[in-house]
Order: structure tokens, then sequence, then C-alpha cells
């Protein structure tokens, strides 16, 4: 049984559905079930920007410093799949200065909005 499975009691069928429970999981604090659900979303839809950008949140929120890489590769994903949503861009911009606090301070804003929201 894999960790969908176990998550919901059977597997989810849709994107929508692994969204929502990367969502879910994030909420509760679960980040390795976020991932994971989210990952499954980009691997049945690898043009959904909003996956993309919600990885890389997830990655940066688990681990700053040992995801980091992996959080901007997904943040420029999303950005060149949804060229005018002005977060993601300025995700990517504030990931390239090296201030570790005001990137820190923007995911954090990020990151609840994206779980207020879901």
């Amino acid at each position: 049984m894999g960790i969908m499975d176990r998550f919901i009691g059977k597997k989810a069928r849709t994107k929508e559905e692994y969204y929502r429970m990367g969502c879910r999981s994030a909420k509760k604090g679960n980040l390795a079930d976020a991932i994971g659900s989210w990952r499954a979303v980009t691997r049945m839809d690898p043009a959904d920007g909003k996956a993309h950008y919600g990885l890389g949140l997830a990655y940066f929120v688990k681990d700053p410093v040992a995801l980091k890489d992996e959080a901007v590769r997904e943040w420029q994903t999303a950005s060149s799949l949804e060229p005018n949503r002005s977060n993601y861009r300025t995700t990517i911009a504030l990931a390239s200065t090296n201030d570790a606090e005001a990137l820190t301070e923007w995911i954090v804003d990020q990151w609840k909005q994206l779980l207020d929201r879901n």
C-alpha cells in the first residue's frame, strides 16, 4: 500500500485529488506526503504550474538549504508554464539574490497563502 493509499484509504484517480491531498498533508505538517502528492500531479500533468510551484515551496519549507536547488527548479518550471504569475517570478528573483532572510520571509507568506486557499 502506497503513501497515497494510506492517506485516504483508496487511490487518488485525478491530478486534482492528488493536489488536494498535498494541500491537506501540508496543512497537517506532513511535508513528505505533500511532496509525494504534488510530485504525482507533476508526473500526471507536467504542465501544471500550480503543482510545480507548490512542490517548490514544500521543498524549501522542508529544508531550505539541502533542497533549495530542487525548489528553484520547480519555481522556474512553474514560471515558464505560467509567465504571467508575478509571485512565481518574485520567488525566483529572491532566490537568486542569496538574501536568505528576504527569501524565507517571502516563502513563509507564499506558503501561508497556498494553505489558506486550499
